[in-house]
């Protein structure tokens, strides 16, 4: 993203500014298990010289901030099985059909 708006736009010294923005996490971000993000802040001083930092989790660190997501690994499986043969008796050479079916029901790829 870029001209994320400032409020507020102008800083006194020790001001503080806030901005704000949603993320839309994707597939491939819960199975990374985390999202990682770095963030660059631009401005211009009063003589109009460009000055940025780079975002971190504290003051004077400009590591990416990483968070971590909830992930869940989980399958569910479920067999059935269909008698083919004569209904009234079972025989030798009678064949059973099995269907196996596996269900992804966590979150993870």
């Amino acid at each position: 993203l870029t001209n994320l708006a400032l409020t507020p736009s102008t800083l006194l010294p020790n001001g503080v500014g806030v901005a704000t923005q949603d993320y839309t996490i994707t597939q491939a971000d819960i199975d990374a298990k985390m999202v990682t993000n770095t963030a660059i802040a631009k401005g211009k001083d009063p003589s109009g010289n460009d000055i940025e930092d780079t975002s971190g989790t504290a003051v004077d660190n400009d590591d990416s901030t990483v968070t971590t997501l909830p992930t869940q690994e989980k399958l569910a499986f479920v067999k059935t099985a269909v008698y083919n043969g004569d209904p009234t008796k079972a025989k030798v050479g009678d064949k059973i059909t099995y269907t196996f079916t596996v269900t992804n029901t966590g979150n993870v790829t």
